[in-house]
């Protein structure tokens, strides 16, 4: 994609729709391991890899946006991993030049801190919930804030 900053996903595809095999002693998650909170551990799973992959895409729009003075957001795009984009919002940096005049840039540098700051709390928030439920499966990035 020519002109767009495409990050992969190093925790690879995270989302819950592989298959789970149930027989009637014993659930099998997608990993081939017995977990008796597999379904809760994916879905975790897969609110901390999106949440963490838009973080770092809101990271990366913040230093585009001091590089260029143009408003970029994130665009989180799903196939076999989860990627992002960043858009370009022309009508977004003319509206924060109109309304916040001289403080512009504070104002959308403040912006990007708020959605940085989101994202990460979710991701903690579901690194936390897996070490709650003992998953097997906790993203390495999870330990720093344990």
């Amino acid at each position: 994609m020519q002109g767009h900053i495409v990050i992969p996903n190093p925790w690879g595809n995270v989302s819950t729709n592989g298959t789970t095999t149930t027989t009637t002693d014993d659930t099998t998650d997608k990993d081939g391991g017995d977990c008796e909170n597999g379904e809760d551990c994916n879905s975790l799973l897969g609110q901390f890899a999106e949440n963490w992959t838009l973080e770092q895409g809101w990271i990366a729009a913040k230093y585009r946006f001091i590089a260029t003075g143009t408003i970029y957001t994130p665009k989180l795009l799903i196939s076999i991993d989860l990627w992002y984009e960043l858009e370009e919002q022309k009508f977004a940096t003319e509206f924060f030049k109109m309304v916040f005049g001289e403080d512009f840039e504070q104002a959308v540098e403040e912006m990007y801190d708020r959605e940085i700051k989101e994202h990460r709390d979710k991701w903690r928030d579901a690194c936390k919930e897996m070490f709650r439920l003992r998953c097997e499966e906790i993203p390495r990035e999870c330990s720093e804030i344990m």
